[in-house]
């Protein structure tokens, strides 16, 4: 795909997406370090769901320092609406532990005094960051021109022909930045993000699909289906490790009470005439009427 053509397709993307959703703008009162532990709720999830799971950070614990000598299990149970709570949770304490080693305080502010790649540098360097948080920060807090891009959004791109397979390991789309103005930075990302939150969601809602389908016609065949999405799920190496194990086990108590009960051991008269099979009994009767015919 060249540049040119790429840069009509996001266009084409940025046009469609706003019939769609209503963009969402960073808070201006919070501060680099509150907007960067907003993107660690924000990564894979709906702005709604992110905003009342960093509500509950704040208003569930005395403060920050509480949040960071908490289990990811007890804040997991905070970010219970999130698609993804424990990958959330898990973010969220490294990112403080890191915070907190580094500057002994839970601020960031000093990273408005740096050059955007002192800071990007910066941001990476802390522990439990990871791409889309990095550049959701530098794009709300600091006013880089990137676009945040999680797994979700990049499986919608993939699905869309706009991400090859290389550069969703990467986790980067190549002049994504130069396709969308600086101006319409924050406000693209965002309508992209909500595309991506709601196939994490549900995969198979109509409504995605048929967003999907009237940015790219031809993405048909790359939808997920449900029965192609569970047979993934449950591939294995061989037919015998795809059964569920309860299914199997189930199987085996089957079999051995069937080996066990007389009436499993001798076939009935119905299932003798249907199956074409003989009976012990009636080979011992036959061959007396033959001894007694030779008599």
């Amino acid at each position: 795909m060249t540049s040119t053509h790429r840069t009509a397709r996001f266009a084409q993307v940025y046009e469609i997406l706003k019939r769609h959703f209503q963009p969402v703008f960073p808070d201006p009162s919070r501060s680099v370090f509150e907007l960067l532990i907003f993107g660690c709720c924000l990564e894979d999830a709906p702005f709604a769901r992110a905003e009342d799971s960093f509500a509950r950070l704040q208003q569930d614990f005395f403060d920050w320092n509480e949040v960071r000598v908490s289990t990811v299990r007890e804040l997991a149970e905070v970010f219970c609406d999130l698609p993804e709570p424990v990958e959330a949770a898990t973010r969220v304490k490294k990112v403080l532990q890191s915070i907190f080693e580094t500057t002994y305080s839970f601020e960031l502010d000093s990273l408005r005094r740096q050059s955007l790649s002192q800071a990007e540098e910066s941001l990476r360097k802390l522990d439990g960051t990871t791409s889309f948080t990095v550049a959701y920060t530098l794009q709300s807090a600091l006013g880089g021109h990137v676009i945040p891009l999680d797994r979700s959004t990049l499986a919608v791109l993939k699905v869309l022909g706009l991400a090859t397979e290389d550069e969703i390991a990467q986790g980067t789309i190549a002049g994504l930045y130069r396709a969308v103005p600086k101006a319409q930075g924050i406000e693209f990302a965002s309508l992209l993000h909500h595309l991506g939150a709601a196939f994490k969601v549900n995969p198979f809602a109509p409504l995605v699909h048929q967003i999907l389908m009237e940015i790219e016609p031809g993405c048909v065949g790359r939808l997920p289906r449900r029965r192609n999405f569970l047979a993934e799920s449950f591939r294995g190496s061989d037919s015998e490790e795809q059964q569920p194990p309860q299914q199997e086990a189930g199987k085996k108590r089957r079999g051995r009470r069937r080996a066990s009960s007389p009436a499993a051991s001798s076939p009935t008269s119905e299932e003798a005439a249907t199956s074409g099979g003989v009976s012990s009994g009636t080979k011992g009767a036959r061959k007396r009427r033959n001894a007694d015919k030779d008599s």
